[in-house]
């Protein structure tokens, strides 16, 4: 388990934890995934529920710090789970760009864990490479996979939302959970076969 001090900032809606080591699950999705009245519910809880605990994420506890993301990532995945927007990835084939995005930077640049391409958004376990930072290899595979599917479908304009969710991975139970979460994730949305990928690893949490 990493033991690196823990970095916290803020980059649109969502509040991000850094550390040294550490595996993250990630979800990022597509620009229309979510209806700006659906964005301002989000903030608007999200403003509350830090109103009530000092209006501020760095003078948060530990304890609370974990409260608030899971707070704020149970309400964002309930919300995706809906499938806003034109939902792209229900296709095979732009699906595939995400996937192989993801497959090409491991073991190289991260190492990749559980993930699921669902039709508007994505999940997946990544730890990155010493020396690599998550925002950069994200921004990476969004803009090669992003550039590939409007070439795809004939489209321009911005394919992924700027902004993404990550959580820090601590234990091992906490791992499993959320592997567990990806593979349950397309039941949950009540996917077909053929309208989402899956795909599991086998590593060791350190």
């Amino acid at each position: 388990m990493p033991t690196e001090p823990v970095e916290i900032y803020t980059s649109g809606y969502l509040p991000h934890w850094r550390q040294s080591g550490s595996t993250y699950f990630v979800t990022f999705r597509t620009a229309d995934s979510l209806p700006q009245s659906v964005l301002a519910e989000l903030a608007a809880e999200r403003a509350a529920w830090l109103a009530r605990h000092g209006g501020a994420i760095q003078a948060l506890s530990d304890e609370l710090r974990r409260e608030f993301a899971k707070i704020i990532s149970a309400s964002l995945e309930e919300k995706l789970d809906h499938g806003c927007g034109d939902c792209p990835l229900r296709d095979p084939d732009t699906a595939k760009i995400v996937a192989d995005a993801l497959r090409h930077f491991s073991p190289g640049r991260l190492r990749l864990g559980d993930f699921v391409v669902m039709p508007n958004h994505v999940h997946a376990l990544i730890t990155p490479a010493t020396g690599r930072k998550l925002e950069s290899l994200l921004q990476s595979i969004k803009n090669y996979s992003g550039r590939r599917i409007n070439q795809l479908c004939a489209k321009g304009g911005t394919f992924w939302q700027r902004d993404s969710y990550d959580h820090i991975v601590r234990t091992g139970d906490q791992l499993r959970k959320f592997q567990r979460y990806i593979a349950n994730n397309p039941a949950k949305a009540n996917l077909r076969p053929g309208e989402y990928i899956h795909q599991t690893a086998s590593y060791l949490f350190d």
